[in-house]
């Protein structure tokens, strides 16, 4: 089973890095027509599919998620005025909640107690033969994947289980997926690694990552003072394909050859292996630079994730709403400081009346009344 998913990884990477290398120079050339309006609606519109796509039950609670990482976006220096706002007179949050550390908190934490809440260690199933995959459902999730990424806020959970779904529809072994199915395996797996690339298209073009892992590479980014968007140098981006294309092989590579190793880490008790996780999680957020103030930040947003997990609220788009609050903060008021206070900036331009649309439509999609009018007109029309 790990030789499969390390196959299909490999080539869903290389099928991600292929379509990064491909489109990538196109949307250079549309971006020189997108200024603030348009990225203002692009990180509303991340924010709202991530908090649509991610939540369990109520797409309201994906929402809720979002906008309250909005809200965490603006707290620091004003990015337009230099203004401190809820700041509450500490100099640490000047500079705003760091992404390492509310990434760590957001995801890791939450997992190292349910890890140790639940301490049972499940039989693990094997799958017997050929490592090399079917390259039928590969291609099919590469592309899946790859186009899922390419949404911003988005992310590689969602393109695996978009891929899986399609590949369970259209496989004529659809029904033993969860049992045992190679082709389920290889159509999740090969989906969330084609996602890295595209997630790199909308960071690297217009600074709007469309993962969390882009959004922390976006932090790597500023960190060595490279701006992600229209103005970012082309040696950047063939740097970062050459980059993937390495890491893709050395991830097969090693993959194969270590996949016995990790079965028997997986082995260890979580008593002694979630320690240690906790530790290098905690070695994360400490070296981003803010000393002991991330590991505090780290150990609050982790625990109002996990109590977020508890009430089946996504965490996923928090961490994306401050990401893109950010963006969408300066963007939003800018154009408004532009247009003099005349909200119609953004119907005005072609390109930012599209996106309007697109979240005026993704709003009314999830509100039951809207969709049953909708229905009822589309009967009339037919």
């Amino acid at each position: 089973a790990l030789g499969l998913t390390t196959a299909g990884s490999f080539i869903g990477t290389l099928i991600g890095t292929i379509a990064l290398l491909v489109f990538v120079w196109v949307l250079l050339l549309l971006s020189q027509n997108i200024a603030s309006p348009e990225k203002a609606l692009l990180a509303l519109f991340g924010i709202l599919l991530s908090g649509t796509l991610m939540s369990e039950d109520l797409v309201i609670k994906g929402w809720i998620a979002g906008l309250i990482g909005l809200a965490m976006a603006m707290v620091g220096l004003d990015p337009l005025l230099s203004e401190p706002r809820y700041t509450f007179g500490w100099s640490y949050m000047l500079s705003g909640f760091q992404v390492v550390p509310v990434l760590m908190g957001a995801f890791a934490i939450p997992q190292i107690i349910d890890g140790m809440r639940h301490m049972n260690i499940g039989q693990m199933a094997e799958l017997n033969g050929r490592i090399l995959p079917n390259f039928k459902p590969i291609t099919r999730s590469g592309v899946i994947g790859t186009g899922v990424g390419a949404l911003p806020g988005v992310g590689e959970d969602v393109a695996g289980w978009v891929s899986y779904g399609v590949g369970k529809s259209v496989s004529k072994e659809g029904h033993m997926f969860g049992k045992g199915s190679i082709e389920g395996l290889l159509s999740s797996e090969t989906a969330n690694n084609a996602c890295i690339g595209g997630a790199l298209i909308p960071l690297l073009v217009l600074g709007i990552p469309g993962s969390p892992p882009a959004a922390a590479l976006m932090g790597a980014f500023r960190i060595n003072n490279i701006i992600p968007g229209p103005t970012i140098d082309p040696d950047i981006i063939l740097r970062v394909v050459a980059i993937m294309v390495l890491a893709s092989f050395t991830m097969f590579i090693m993959g194969l050859f270590t996949a016995r190793v990790f079965i028997r880490i997986l082995r260890l008790p979580r008593v002694v292996f979630l320690p240690i996780v906790m530790v290098l999680t905690t070695i994360g957020s400490f070296s981003v630079g803010g000393g002991i103030n991330d590991l505090y930040l780290m150990l609050g947003v982790g625990f109002v994730a996990y109590f977020m997990n508890l009430l089946r609220f996504p965490i996923a788009p928090l961490v994306i709403g401050v990401i893109l609050g950010g963006l969408f903060d300066e963007t939003f008021r800018r154009s408004l400081l532009i247009s003099g206070g005349d909200v119609f900036v953004f119907w005005s331009r072609p390109v930012a009346a599209v996106l309007l649309m697109l979240n005026v439509a993704l709003i009314l999609s999830q509100i039951p009344l809207a969709r049953r009018l909708f229905l009822r007109l589309r009967r009339r029309n037919a």
